[in-house]
């Protein structure tokens, strides 16, 4: 313990007040670190330099103020303890003597200049101090360094202005030794040493920022020579970079082929699932580059613009609340929301009728008008499932607060549970009734009494509720036909109807909040954002969404216009030529395959016909190509209202249900529209070709008529691997065992012997084993056999139709391989992705790489482009082919 005595101070000491005051002071401790030195030995300031002068001058007789931090250098102090004038005011405190003060606590005291730092002892303060092992060096300044640091601080200091001295001004803080060209200390510069040293000023910034720039724009272009990043569809693609990109040249095509070919894809496309979804993305940039670029706005093409743009304003603005507008189409129909009272359900089942009919809008069921494909000389109408009806809203918090968002004055409980019940019902009777196995076919309303048995969905409902939306002279009746397209939407709303024929209150409210839902993310951004638990911040997730639902709307309305609009200044004008040729070629190949190959004749012949039946709409319908025909056929949508998307929506949706329902009218009528499979009416522009049993359609979309699939540049080889493989597929499918019994006329069609069918099974039971062994999954194949058979025929129907093209000898092949090498690695190239290897349990798809490596196992056109050895994995003993090897030969 340290004596009381000794912790006494005297009253009015400054180390007193120095102790008083340690509540805005630093610890003392930390002016105990050993003093820095300069080169030539002497020490200067501790690394606490201006609290250590300030105690310095503590312990000095005269005390004197302390100098401004930045201009002071080191402590002065003069040997003989005079005190030496320095400019007019400043004077320099003479050494202190070591000093007397007992140490205080378990600290150090604090040094002053020419002290030493002793230990203390705990048992007495008295103790006399040990001194050190090494000799004490001077800390005083010599008076060379004195006469130096005065004139240091004589150039540093800044007194007053005898001039101005009555004015208190100080003279600028400019040093006296100042550079040539600025003023002397004390003066003002004149205007034109300020312009002068302005124009320096914005010289050198001038030149920074030159500097600058010139620095971002080579950072920029080494970054985009080493990282290229590209967003147009046709020009930043460049055939042979992206295949040696791809491949992989360390390995073994007569192993993996697929790993040969797109080994090293997604090192160049790391974020990218695979082909489709990477040409999908930059068709979505191309789109919204077209529709900033819009000028006109009288074309169909600038009308689907207009719409996608001021739909996506919906979404971006915070002011945009069009719910009004909702209402207002619920009241036109009849339906009051929230419903507080039951009526009957034959009106119920009439406002379903009108929604559809009239503002193409469907809950439960969906009725459209199409060609009769068994005369092809007039329209009737199709029951199809409504395919607008958006994925249930479960939660009740979520429901109640999107219920609250529409209308606020609502009492949420209660209708929250209502529409959740019957939500599930629905969905239960959906899923009971789609798992039977259902063909589209031809009936009359008259034989719905007898298909479903029911009083609550009768003939007479159905033709009385139709010819209340109808003109006159174009009523239905009981014996007019209508093909029932998907008949489990029939059966469940069959279902949902009885169940609820007692509570239609319930049946109103779930219909009114399933068009709300739908019209959300046109009508209100709070709206079509309430079931996310970020709300408005959830930008990532809403953007999507609002994306693919405002395109949905304008697809609703202009399908070719936008199509139109997306392939503007992509699609060259060769494209849609080209791949047009390219069916036909595939069709040839597939009859000379028919007709010299396993077939019997009788089966060969009605294989053929079949074939020729399929319609292909390539590119898009003929009579759209031109834009002046596609302005035309758009003539009855309106021009939009930039600040009302959903009025627009609303009013387009009713001019289109008009256009549709003159199509009814008799061929002996006036204004009878003459159909054609060609008004078959387009649901997605995204880039994907696809086989229509019902209609026995092929449609190849203008948006894959385009890189990787085909390119203008690339040997005819590459092209007909690649784009050849997919219109083959989808040529194939038409001879799919699900649906080989029956022609487009949904009538039965047995066009095949007993013989031809043992053997197709036979191929089709090859296919499904060799999928098994590969995947070693036992169920594999036979829940991909649809589209193996179709990966496989036609990649075999894309070499026969290359095999009859004259050879170029001049043509060269891509990524340095030969034309035949170049056609089988197109048929893969298309597939390149992520997860190649993975499956995806009850996918009707083989993994990426098996859809690139089971066809060419089975091609010994393959083996001998790359000389594989009989027994590799890529020439197995047995082959399953679907055309006979025979009829492949290049020419």
């Amino acid at each position: 313990m340290i004596p009381a005595a000794a912790m006494a101070k005297p009253p009015g000491s400054r180390i007193s007040a120095l102790h008083e005051d340690r509540g805005r002071t630093r610890s003392i401790a930390t002016f105990l670190k050993p003093p820095r030195l300069c080169p030539s030995g002497t020490a200067l300031m501790t690394s606490e330099e201006p609290f250590a002068a300030s105690t310095s001058s503590l312990y000095s007789k005269e005390w004197t103020p302390l100098l401004p931090p930045k201009r002071r250098r080191r402590p002065l102090a003069p040997p003989d303890h005079q005190s030496v004038l320095l400019a007019h005011t400043t004077k320099l405190s003479p050494e202190p003597k070591p000093s007397k003060i007992p140490p205080h606590g378990k600290h150090h005291p604090n040094k002053g200049a020419g002290e030493i730092t002793v230990p203390l002892s705990t048992s007495s303060t008295t103790k006399p101090p040990v001194k050190e092992a090494y000799p004490q060096r001077r800390l005083s300044p010599t008076p060379a360094v004195v006469r130096i640091d005065f004139e240091d601080q004589r150039k540093l200091l800044v007194g007053y202005d005898s001039e101005n001295a009555y004015l208190g001004a100080r003279r600028p803080y400019v040093p006296a030794n100042t550079p040539v060209g600025l003023a002397a200390m004390g003066k003002r510069i004149s205007w034109r040493q300020r312009m002068g040293l302005v124009g320096v000023y914005y010289a050198k910034l001038f030149g920074v920022a030159t500097v600058y720039c010139v620095l971002l724009i080579l950072t920029r272009a080494v970054a985009d020579s080493s990282f290229p990043y590209c967003e147009h569809p046709i020009k930043c693609f460049e055939l042979s970079r992206e295949m040696k990109a791809s491949m992989n040249p360390g390995a073994d095509p007569c192993k993996d082929m697929y790993e040969y070919v797109c080994g090293r894809w997604t090192q160049q496309y790391p974020r990218r699932r695979h082909q489709f979804a990477l040409l999908n993305e930059r068709l979505r940039f191309a789109l919204f580059r077209a529709v900033e670029d819009l000028r006109d706005s009288s074309t169909a093409s600038s009308k689907a613009g207009q719409a996608l743009a001021s739909c996506m304003g919906v979404w971006q603005s915070e002011d945009v609340e069009n719910i009004g507008a909702i209402s207002d189409l619920l009241n036109r129909r009849g339906l009051i929301w929230p419903a507080t009272q039951n009526v009957p359900v034959k009106d119920v089942f009439r406002q379903l009728v009108a929604f559809t009919l009239k503002d193409v809008i469907g809950v439960f069921f969906k009725l459209k008008l199409f060609t009769y494909l068994r005369t092809e000389d007039r329209h009737v109408f199709e029951i199809r499932h409504p395919e607008l009806v958006m994925s249930p809203m479960l939660d009740p918090e979520e429901l109640k607060t999107c219920i609250q968002t529409y209308n606020s004055s609502v009492d949420v409980n209660g209708l929250a549970m209502q529409i959740i019940n019957l939500e599930l019902d629905y969905s239960t009777s959906v899923t009971l009734n789609a798992a039977y196995d259902f063909s589209p076919k031809y009936y009359k309303f008259g034989d719905l009494d007898a298909l479903y048995n029911s009083s609550f969905i009768a003939s007479k409902w159905w033709v009385h509720a139709i010819n209340e939306n109808l003109p006159k002279d174009a009523a239905v009746d009981s014996e007019s036909v209508f093909l029932l397209y998907d008949d489990f939407a029939l059966s469940s709303a069959v279902d949902i109807l009885s169940a609820y024929a007692d509570k239609t209150m319930n049946l109103q409210n779930f219909i009114g909040w399933k068009i709300i839902r739908h019209l959300s993310y046109g009508a209100s951004s709070r709206l079509s954002k309430c079931d996310f638990p970020g709300g408005e911040d959830d930008w990532a997730f809403t953007f999507t969404l609002s994306l693919e639902r405002c395109l949905s709307y304008v697809n609703d309305v202009l399908p070719y216009g936008l199509l139109n609009l997306q392939l503007s200044g992509v699609l060259t004008d060769l494209a849609i030529p080209y791949a047009r040729n390219l069916t036909k070629d595939l069709r040839s190949a597939i009859e000379m395959s028919y007709n010299f190959s396993w077939l019997d004749e009788r089966s060969a012949h009605g294989a053929v016909r079949r074939l020729r039946s399929i319609h292909a709409i390539v590119g898009a319908p003929t009579k759209l190509l031109a834009g002046p025909e596609l302005d035309a056929y758009y003539r009855h949508v309106p021009s939009v209202y930039k600040s009302n998307f959903l009025q627009w929506l609303l009013d387009s949706c009713r001019a289109v249900a008009e256009r549709r329902i003159r199509l009814v009218y008799a061929p002996d009528h006036p204004d009878h529209h003459s159909p054609s499979r060609d008004d078959w009416e387009l649901t997605d522009i995204s880039p994907n070709a696809f086989y229509l049993p019902t209609y026995h359609i092929i449609y190849v979309p203008g948006s894959i008529i385009m890189p990787p699939f085909l390119d203008a540049s690339a040997p005819d080889a590459f092209n007909y691997g690649s784009l050849g493989k997919v219109i083959g597929h989808e040529l194939t499918h038409a001879f799919d065992p699900k649906y080989i019994d029956v022609n487009y006329a949904r009538e039965p069609d047995v066009f095949y012997t007993p013989q031809f069918k043992e053997k197709f099974l036979e191929k089709i039971d090859c296919l499904i084993l060799q999928a098994n062994a590969i995947t070693e999954k036992p169920l594999v194949g036979e829940q991909t056999i649809t589209e193996s058979l179709a990966d496989n025929a036609g990649t075999q129907v894309a070499y026969l139709a290359y095999s009859t093209l004259v050879g170029d000898s001049q043509q060269s092949g891509v990524a340095g391989l030969t034309l035949e090498q170049s056609f089988f690695a197109a048929t893969c190239f298309p597939f390149c992705g992520a997860d190649a290897e993975t499956y995806v349990k009850g996918s009707t798809y083989l993994p990426l790489s098996l859809r690139c490596n089971q066809p060419l196992m089975n091609m010994v056109q393959f083996a001998d482009a790359f000389s594989c050895p009989v027994g590799a994995p890529m020439r197995p003993p047995k082959r399953c082919d679907v055309h006979s090897q025979r009829t492949m030969g290049r020419r």
